[in-house]
């Protein structure tokens, strides 16, 4: 049993060992045939042209076999073997073909020179000859495999390559034929593409990265809307969809403002991902959502085509944190916020302090004590807690459309976390001193927003409001904001909450 696994390893199994005995008899009875061959024409003088016939039949089967056995041993040990072992990838088909022709010209050219007594000369400038007319008359199918044999060599592309074309031809390259390559799309289409377009193409390897998949959002945005506020939301955008794992870290995603169109400007979001673990159209989907998720929560819209007509009342599309007119409205969009009335929210809204935050720069520290509370407003901010042991832990990240600091504004505790900003972003602030004017006017305000924010200590505890945990979920919500609320009342007594 080994024996046999040893010689299936070297190429050597029966189906290689017929034609490879076979030579080797034959080339034996052709280099002892000085021996054999004048004693037979002695014997029997009168069939000299049946000898004179056996050695041409003896030389042309020797030439039939040993090609058949160089074959066998190109195929066994060299491509499988050697080629395979040094390289880690399978042999290119057309590489085999070729060598496979070469090898058949060869044998065809020694059995004319043997069985028609020519000179190798001649037999190949014939063939040569041949070969040039039929290159002329085939000459777009020279060029596919001319083409082919470049794309072979060239290591920047290897069958199972993930590649774009121009054309948004995307696929796994699966084979190299004489004329053309094959390509197999996401939703397992074959695209069949000539090598020549493969050859003077630009082409995108997306598997030089491993795994990594670029792909591209295009979204336009109206004039009014600054570049940098827009660049802003976008690389938010991005990095919150990291922080979800749901597009790649490295290489790096990207925003950027591209060509001025007739409805605004045009912006392209560059990003990567797996392409092992997650389909194109389900990585676009992801990004769109959220960006647009960012956008609304920012107060931005999509530019709309000109040509559009409103005959309805126009809504705001694209607001602006700086503009005193639609601050109220965007501070609506928060949930801590739901509760308050409209006058409450416009007295709100003119306290607030907006803070253009560079990116890296921390907006509050572990440990600090603080009177006031933060919102983002656009951006992403990363939130970091130091452990007694002094390691340092990530934590959930902060999105538009979310507060932070709230407790300690609130109930006078020192800050729990370090916020600091992943891109550049706008954070507003509001006072203890600005809330407490609300609160003094309506103390209701207080019980509202202390039951927000009880639902949203809940939530980041992942205690979920199934049907059945429904009342207990209640319960909790109710027993958080009395005790949240009981603590600021010790805060804001001094300043009308009674």
């Amino acid at each position: 049993m080994k024996k046999a696994q040893t010689l299936t390893s070297t190429g050597l199994d029966f189906r290689g060992l017929l034609p490879a005995s076979l030579t080797v008899i034959l080339l034996a009875a052709y280099l002892l045939r000085g021996e054999w061959l004048p004693l037979a024409v002695n014997m029997f003088p009168e069939r000299i042209s049946a000898f004179y016939l056996l050695n041409n039949i003896l030389k042309a089967s020797l030439l039939v076999f040993g090609c058949w056995t160089l074959l066998i041993l190109l195929e066994r040990v060299v491509w499988r073997g050697i080629f395979q072992k040094r390289t880690g990838r399978a042999v290119p088909r057309l590489l085999k073909d070729l060598v496979t022709v070469l090898v058949l010209t060869l044998t065809l050219i020694a059995l004319v020179v043997v069985l028609f007594d020519q000179s190798v000369l001649t037999v190949t400038l014939f063939i040569g000859g041949l070969g040039l007319l039929v290159a002329f008359l085939f000459r777009e199918m020279l060029q596919d495999i001319l083409a082919g044999i470049a794309v072979n060599l060239d290591s920047t592309l290897v069958i199972g390559d993930v590649i774009e074309l121009p054309g948004g031809l995307v696929g796994r390259l699966t084979e190299i034929s004489w004329r053309a390559s094959t390509l197999v799309a996401d939703d397992s289409s074959r695209i069949v593409v000539p090598n020549r377009t493969v050859s003077n193409s630009v082409v995108i390897n997306y598997s030089n990265d491993q795994t990594a998949r670029q792909l591209q959002v295009t979204v336009v945005m109206d004039f009014s809307v600054s570049v940098e506020r827009v660049v802003r939301v976008f690389e938010g955008a991005l990095r919150s969809l990291i922080a979800q794992e749901k597009i790649l870290s490295s290489p790096t995603a990207c925003a950027f403002a591209s060509t001025p169109t007739t409805d605004g400007n045009e912006y392209i979001v560059s990003f990567y991902f797996d392409s092992n673990t997650m389909r194109e159209e389900v990585a676009r989907t992801a990004v769109v959502a959220e960006l647009m998720r960012h956008l609304q929560s920012t107060g931005l819209s999509p530019g709309l085509p000109r040509q559009n007509l409103s005959v309805a009342e126009a809504r705001d599309r694209n607001m602006e944190w700086h503009n005193p007119s639609h601050r109220e409205k965007l501070l609506a969009r928060f949930s801590i916020f739901n509760g308050l009335e409209e006058h409450e929210l416009c007295e709100l809204a003119a306290s607030v302090v907006l803070h253009d935050v560079e990116q890296g720069k921390k907006i509050i520290t572990q440990g600090d004590t603080g009177t006031s509370m933060f919102g983002l407003a656009e951006g992403f901010l990363e939130v970091e807690i130091t452990l007694d042991n002094q390691e340092i832990i990530k934590v959930g990240p902060i999105v538009p459309g979310e507060v932070f600091g709230e407790m300690s504004m609130l109930a006078d505790e020192p800050r729990t976390a370090t916020v600091t900003a992943a891109v550049d972003s706008v954070a507003f602030e509001i006072t203890r001193e600005a809330f407490s004017k609300i609160v003094a006017k309506r103390p209701e305000t207080a019980v509202k927003v202390s039951r927000v924010i009880a639902e949203r200590l809940l939530t980041a505890q992942r205690i979920e409001a199934s049907a059945a945990e429904a009342a207990e979920r209640e319960s909790a919500i109710g027993e958080t904001a009395e005790n949240l609320f009981s603590r600021m009342k010790s805060v804001f007594t001094s300043l009308g909450l009674k």
